[in-house]
This record gives C-alpha cells, sequence and structure tokens, in this order.
C-alpha cells in the first residue's frame, strides 16, 4: 500500500503490519520491498535474508540483529535508524549448531569438540561448558521455556 499512498496513515498501517509479521517469525526471505513506507517500526530479530529495500523508507525504524544477508538498500531511507548486532562468541572449536533461548538472554552452541557452550548474550561470556558426550554435537537446542536444553552427537545419543 504505502509504494503508492504516502501518506502517514499508510506508512502507520504498514509498519503495525510488519511489526506483527516479524513478531509471529514471519520470513520476508527475498521479497520485494522496494519503495515501502514502515518509517518507525521496530522490525528487530526479523528475517530480511534477500530483501530489496531499495527507495525504502526505514528511517527511525529498529534493525537490531534483524538477518539481512544479501539485502538491497538502494537509495533507502535509513535517517535515524537503529542498527545493532550481537557480539561474537569464541568457541575453541568449529561449531555445528547454535541455539537462541526463548527469552533472548542465552546462546548455546555445539562443536566439534564434543561440547555444549552456553553464552550470555549480554556479557558475551561463556556461562558454563556442558561435556558428556564423546563425538561432536550436532544440535543443541533450548526447551521452549527456558529450563531446560538437549543435544545431540554422532555418538547417537541426546543428552538433557
Amino acid at each position: 500500500m504505502t509504494k503508492t499512498d504516502k501518506s502517514e496513515r499508510a506508512a502507520v498501517y504498514a509498519a503495525n503490519s510488519i511489526i506483527i509479521l516479524v513478531a509471529a517469525h514471519y520470513s520476508f526471505t527475498c521479497q520485494d520491498l522496494s519503495n515501502v513506507n514502515i518509517r518507525g517500526s521496530n522490525i528487530q530479530n526479523g528475517i530480511f535474508s534477500g530483501v530489496d529495500f531499495s527507495g525504502a523508507d526505514l528511517s527511525y525504524t529498529n534493525l537490531r540483529n534483524i538477518q539481512a544477508d544479501h539485502v538491497k538498500f538502494v537509495k533507502t531511507n535509513l535517517n535515524a535508524a537503529k542498527f545493532g548486532v550481537f557480539p561474537q562468541f569464541l568457541h575453541p572449536s568449529e561449531v555445528y549448531s547454535v541455539s537462541f533461548s526463548s527469552n533472548g538472554k542465552y546462546i548455546a552452541s555445539g562443536s566439534l569438540d564434543s561440547t555444549v557452550k552456553i553464552w550470555d548474550v549480554q556479557t558475551s561470556k561463556c556461562i558454563a561448558t556442558l561435556k558428556g558426550h564423546i563425538e561432536e554435537i550436532t544440535c543443541a537446542s533450548f526447551s521452549d521455556n527456558g529450563k531446560s536444553l538437549a543435544s545431540s552427537s554422532r555418538d547417537r545419543t541426546v543428552r538433557i
């Protein structure tokens, strides 16, 4: 709608709509959002890989931690847009799996060294190293309530 209707009302409707879709974990991968006006929206943590934002108005938009690989920002209004990137977490071995806790406070990484490390997102510090598998970790995932973590390994075991 905002590609053709440049009114403030249309911009508010579009911003509210995209906020709802991002909250519902909708993937905008490879969508054409060129010339869209979603100024002031909060699309933090949204999935926008390969999106074309050419000519769009994203001013005052919260773009923190969006998945934005291969995004086009040609002639895009990014005035006062908020950007942010998670810090790097240095696992001593190749990482095969990464999972966020549902509250976004922790990241679990499973690796070649047969450990799962739990990281505090705010401080970037490893707060726990879980051992028990005898081969590399293939998957690590938090439960919905964030109280449990399951990991699987090439050793054909699952640990909670």
